[in-house]
């Protein structure tokens, strides 16, 4: 037997979930977690790449496109805003870390190419 849909609900105004507040915790998480990849740029040029790369993937989902690598999409996008037409290796601090320069540079072209 099939199971009957018995509501749809609609939340047109973030009341059942806050979008906004849900994407600051996930910056937060990103900054937290990659230290070594965006501690050294201005948290507030981090900030508006994570807004516009949310913003340009939102306009193509919108305008119909499938979501199907939207998400990687985002992440290229707001990985080169972030670094602001510059080389995101050339930013990334010299301090030694957990990952070596070498791991960092393969993650990155990963999301770069």
């Amino acid at each position: 037997m099939k199971p009957s849909i018995k509501a749809v609900l609609f939340d047109l105004d973030d009341t059942l979930f806050d979008r906004s507040k849900a994407q600051r915790l996930v910056l937060e998480g990103i900054l937290r977690r990659f230290p070594a990849i965006f501690g050294s740029l201005p948290p507030e040029r981090v900030a508006r790449a994570f807004e516009e790369s949310d913003r340009l993937a939102v306009a193509e989902f919108d305008a119909g496109a499938p979501s199907d690598g939207l998400r990687e999409m985002r992440s290229r996008t707001f990985l080169r805003l972030s670094a602001f037409g510059r080389t995101i290796l050339t930013v990334l601090p010299h301090s030694t870390s957990a990952i070596t320069l070498q791991q960092r540079r393969r993650w990155l072209e990963q999301f770069l190419l």
